[in-house]
């Protein structure tokens, strides 16, 4: 199973591009798995739902799925190179704006990404015997861890069907 080339060009210490060459091999199964979705879900005037032919529904949403199937390409390929290069970079790839080519969504079926990443500075602390840090007890008031537990209740509480209410 082929997966698109990326390339990465340093351009100083802690700036880099990262360029991804996708072809049409690269994202013809995802956009094939995509458009069966889409298939699946369609209810068009004439046909039964999930029954049209894959001809018009490729007619109707090839594009968008085409879309949908590079962009998850270029998601997937950004952040498993950032991984796999253990690279520690601050905030989010951006896409480069001088050396990214204009992209023709309708023609092409061969595409190139740049995106600029930039690299958190490697920092190292020489600590010595004399080097003091503060250590700190903190009360914490009963009202104070009530209030932290109900506002991760309601962060990551969730409703639900319940057979009966208990405490």
């Amino acid at each position: 199973n082929r997966y698109m080339k990326v390339t990465q060009k340093n351009i100083d210490d802690l700036n880099l591009t990262v360029t991804l060459n996708i072809e049409q091999g690269d994202y013809s199964d995802k956009q094939k798995k995509i458009l069966n979705d889409y298939r699946r879900k369609a209810d068009i005037k004439g046909f039964r739902k999930g029954m049209a032919p894959m001809s018009l529904i490729e007619k109707m949403h090839g594009r968008s799925a085409m879309l949908d199937a590079v962009n998850n390409l270029i998601s997937e390929g950004l952040n498993n190179y950032i991984s796999e290069n253990k690279l520690n970079i601050l905030g989010e790839p951006l896409p480069n704006e001088t050396e990214q080519k204009q992209v023709d969504w309708d023609n092409d079926t061969e595409f190139e990404f740049v995106f600029d990443l930039a690299l958190a500075p490697k920092v190292e602390l020489q600590l010595s015997k004399d080097d003091k840090i503060p250590y700190y007890e903190v009360e914490i008031s009963k009202e104070e861890k009530e209030k932290y537990a109900g506002n991760i209740k309601k962060q990551f509480g969730q409703l639900g069907v319940a057979d009966k209410i208990e405490e």
